[in-house]
């Protein structure tokens, strides 16, 4: 999950020269959907990174401007999006916690958030949303 959990030499113990650097830019591509409402605009939020797995977001720090980025990331209007604590529950995993945007985002993965997968919810505390 981080560079920290990896195996390696001691700080600054090294064999490197010149020309040995690295570089590493990491992009993942959040999917996200709404499940379980009656229209295509409004329902649980749901999410994945790698297209097959996917799970829920807990409602903690969530409010009205998380809910227009994940409006724009499906292509929905943003000017009414809202927040909606009353969908069904999810199963499986939640991957994204305490997601704090200021609403001009263009991802989730843009806003404040805790590492994928580290939270301390229930399904009772999954995130909907109304685009409209």
């Amino acid at each position: 999950m981080s560079l920290e959990d990896c195996s390696r030499r001691s700080w600054g113990t090294n064999n490197c020269g010149i020309g040995d650097e690295v570089g590493v830019s990491c992009k993942p591509n959040l999917h996200i959907r709404l499940v379980g409402g009656s229209t295509s605009r409004r329902g649980r939020v749901e999410v994945t990174i790698d297209g097959s797995h996917w799970g829920t977001m807990c409602d903690d720090r969530f409010n009205n401007n998380a809910a227009k980025v994940v409006c724009r990331m499906l292509g929905y209007p943003t000017s009414n999006a809202r927040y909606n604590t009353s969908v069904s529950r999810g199963t499986g995993p939640i991957f994204l916690d305490e997601v704090n945007c200021t609403g001009s985002e263009t991802s989730l993965l843009l806003c404040k958030h805790n590492r994928w997968g580290d939270d301390d919810c229930h399904h009772d505390e999954d995130v909907g949303v109304v685009c409209a």
